[in-house]
């Protein structure tokens, strides 16, 4: 084989692993030759997926079996770690406090992430949750990782629970700024009450905040916002209760609380409504604004009204986009003129009826951004 240098090779391993998603073909790099191992490997592991079984927790210890002996420091290329706890079919919990989640967590995660605690380069982490999850065990495994940049909890359909074992406190990882919790108001309010009870309670420049709070009380989410919200800076909000009058107040609060935001997203805007939303937004610098809005049946957008808003209260935009049903740029366009240079249109999927959406539809229990058909039954009862 012909011998190419290696300053070569290791930037031809750079491209592919910028041009790829599937660690399997990195893998397959690294079998070209010995000299393109190392470069390989350490794309191949710098993205840890590890499912979490209930009917088989060992998975977790399967990988640092293989991290115990290898003949290279398999941590040190670790940068994102991926933690999907799938629950499987099985017994149900004795008690009614002990959640399969944390039947799971308790014994094998609080002592076996600490493991990736030591990763110099962990800066991601992803926690999926197949129940409900006591908030000690939330802290336990967020402080076991120091490192982090980013952290992203997601639940589905499951949350955050009060535990009877009280949450660490002023452990969290000081380099952490970027949040993702998409669980509901009851899980997000015991995230943010612990976070506030930190005696510095950290801060984020950006944070996506995806849930309901059907009933729910917000304070601790409110209180944060009102005195941390002004580091934020890039979001997405998609939050909504169970009348729409509550969702828009949560809405309001949100919007009043961040005067530095450059990048928003809001999902499942109410057309009717959006210049008063636009006039809520109390940061001037926005550059990025993207805004999912209702279908057709919720009415249609005053777009005039929308183009004087929006160049009147922020000068420094350079992206816009809608997201829209059944809507393109040409429809819009010339209705918005001081605006349409920078205007984007996104055409929505269309929303499947009950009758059309199959199992896969209706259930996706990780995905934060597909809007699943439960979420959609939820969002219709606040209209």
């Amino acid at each position: 084989m012909r011998e190419f240098p290696q300053d070569l090779v290791d930037l031809v391993l750079d491209r592919v692993a910028d041009a790829c998603s599937d660690n399997t073909n990195l893998a397959a790099c690294g079998g070209v030759c010995r000299r393109w191992m190392p470069r390989s490997r350490m794309y191949f592991f710098s993205r840890v997926h590890i499912p979490l079984f209930r009917a088989d927790p060992t998975t977790i210890q399967a990988f640092l079996d293989i991290v115990d002996t290898s003949l290279v420091d398999v941590l040190s290329f670790v940068q994102s770690l991926d933690l999907a706890l799938i629950e499987t079919e099985g017994p149900e919990p004795e008690y009614h406090d002990v959640t399969p989640a944390d039947r799971l967590c308790q014994p094998l995660l609080a002592t076996q992430i600490r493991r990736f605690g030591a990763c110099p380069s962990l800066t991601r982490f992803e926690l999926k949750l197949p129940g409900d999850i006591g908030l000690h065990t939330v802290s336990n495994i967020v402080s076991a990782l120091p490192l982090l940049t980013h952290l992203r909890i997601g639940g589905g359909d499951y949350t955050i629970v009060q535990s009877e074992t009280p949450p660490v406190k002023d452990m969290f990882p000081p380099h952490l700024r970027n949040l993702d919790l998409s669980v509901d108001a009851r899980g997000a309010s015991l995230f943010f009450g612990w976070l506030l009870s930190h005696s510095t309670p950290p801060t984020f420049t950006s944070l996506v905040l995806v849930g309901d709070a059907m009933g729910r009380s917000i304070a601790p989410i409110e209180s944060y916002l009102r005195s941390y919200g002004s580091t934020i800076e890039t979001s997405l909000f998609d939050y909504w209760a169970d009348y729409y009058g509550r969702t828009e107040t949560i809405k309001t609060i949100f919007l009043a609380s961040t005067p530095r935001l450059l990048n928003l997203t809001l999902k499942y805007q109410c057309p009717k409504i959006i210049p008063t939303t636009l006039a809520l937004i109390a940061s001037v610098h926005l550059v990025d604004l993207h805004i999912e809005v209702r279908p057709p049946m919720y009415g249609r957008p005053d777009w005039p009204r929308i183009d004087e808003v929006l160049a009147a209260r922020f000068p420094s935009l350079k992206r816009l986009c809608f997201e829209m049903y059944k809507t393109t740029l040409a429809d819009i366009k010339p209705l918005m003129p001081q605006v349409g240079g920078i205007l984007e249109v996104k055409e929505q999927p269309k929303i499947p009826s009950v009758f059309e959406a199959d199992a896969s539809t209706v259930l996706q229990p990780y995905s934060s951004s597909s809007k699943t058909l439960r979420e959609l039954l939820k969002r219709g009862k606040s209209v």
